[in-house]
């Protein structure tokens, strides 16, 4: 039980700090264009992965199929990935990091999320889409 009351700690208190924090750094035109940068290039490599995840498991069975489309689609780069940024590269680091994941949290909780069959979940993935944390 304390793994997910830090679990908890860290998604829903410290990650979410950590980003604000970030984007209070003075942001300059080169910083602001750098930024959008990012964004187009987390975009297309997101649609890049759907596209990957569609073809790449087409002969597999339908539940292994969702689960490796889903994990093509949505790595756990947010988790560890921006405290990483933020260690190695600072604040800036952390906002560039913060904002490549942008597409893929839309994409989680769009495109990958139906993927997750009700029965493990026991509530729709339509109904779930409203209740995401923060």
């Amino acid at each position: 039980m304390p793994e997910k009351n830090i679990t908890d700690l860290v998604l829903l208190v410290t990650l979410p700090a950590n980003i604000v924090t970030s984007f209070t750094l003075e942001i300059t035109p080169d910083t602001l264009k750098d930024c959008l940068w990012m964004l187009f290039i987390s975009i297309g490599i997101q649609f890049f992965c759907v596209l990957l995840g569609k073809f790449m498991f087409r002969r597999q069975n339908e539940d292994r199929r969702r689960s490796l489309r889903y994990s093509i689609i949505c790595s756990n780069a947010g988790f560890l990935g921006n405290p990483i940024a933020e260690g190695v590269f600072g604040g800036v680091g952390l906002m560039f990091a913060s904002i490549y994941l942008i597409p893929q949290r839309i994409m989680m909780w769009s495109e990958a999320w139906p993927f997750i069959p009700e029965k493990r979940t026991g509530r729709k993935p339509s109904k779930m889409c409203f209740c995401i944390p923060a």
